[in-house]
């Protein structure tokens, strides 16, 4: 679709119009399931959950003088990790005891609460429908998706222009840390949550695609699952160093 066709399909949204059955349950828990009759039930991860996991497993990589690039793959503990963090109980096994669940079976359940992404507006309107997409020359609009009970939704964010103050505050924050030895260096990502959640409050103006328990939609933006907060933060401000890295070039 051409932009300007696609600044036609746009509008302010009214979010009565959206459906319930459409609305990411902000105060529900998640039950997935892993097999006929087998199920995983998990609370959604909070800040405190998001902080161990970025201590526990620090994004690394190692660059040696010929410019390659190690990247250790710590991927599959990295969700037995968080499954750990997050796991309420389990059904339809032989026993109740979580130590006693298979791993196969782990991993893909908190793979499922990761779910969590940014989508571009030609996504949005070809997986959504029009309704979905929003206009505004004064805010800036991220658009992202997530899972619940195997469902894709789609959720919007208005945030406040960032000032340079907040560019240089989110450069900072998601920066590595570096250390030389001998013929390598390597980098390490540093906690970056908090930070980040810091960046969404002092941002944020509104946000379309959520509801409490009953269906009704949230009434704060800071009932946005924390993970949920991060992503969308994280993508404005790509989009943004984006823009600026294409202007430089040009």
């Amino acid at each position: 679709m051409k932009k300007d066709e696609k600044q036609d399909e746009k509008q302010n949204v009214d979010l009565s119009q959206l459906k319930d059955d459409n609305l990411f349950k902000v105060d529900s828990v998640l039950k997935i399931q892993v097999s006929k009759g087998k199920y995983h039930t998990l609370r959604y991860p909070a800040k405190g959950d998001l902080k161990k996991l970025e201590i526990q497993f620090p994004e690394r990589m190692t660059i040696d003088r010929g410019g390659d690039i190690e990247t250790p793959s710590n991927t599959t503990a990295r969700k037995l990790y968080l499954w750990n963090l997050l796991i309420e109980k389990v059904e339809g096994y032989p026993s109740d005891d979580l130590s006693k669940v298979p791993v196969a079976h782990k991993a893909p359940v908190a793979n499922e609460v990761l779910r969590v992404g940014a989508v571009d507006e030609d996504y949005i309107l070809d997986h959504f429908g029009k309704d979905y997409l929003y206009e505004s020359d004064e805010y800036a609009v991220v658009y992202t998706t997530a899972y619940q009970a195997g469902k894709e939704f789609p959720m919007f964010f208005k945030f406040n222009q960032p000032t340079e103050q907040h560019v240089s505050r989110y450069e900072s924050a998601v920066a590595y840390q570096q250390k030389r030895k001998k013929t390598k260096f390597s980098l390490t990502s540093k906690p970056r949550v908090d930070a980040l959640c810091d960046l969404y409050q002092e941002l944020v103006v509104d946000v379309y695609g959520y509801s409490t328990g009953d269906g009704m939609p949230i009434a704060d933006c800071a009932q946005v699952p924390t993970l949920h907060q991060v992503v969308a933060v994280d993508t404005l401000f790509k989009g943004i160093l984006e823009e600026l890295g294409d202007q430089e070039k040009n």
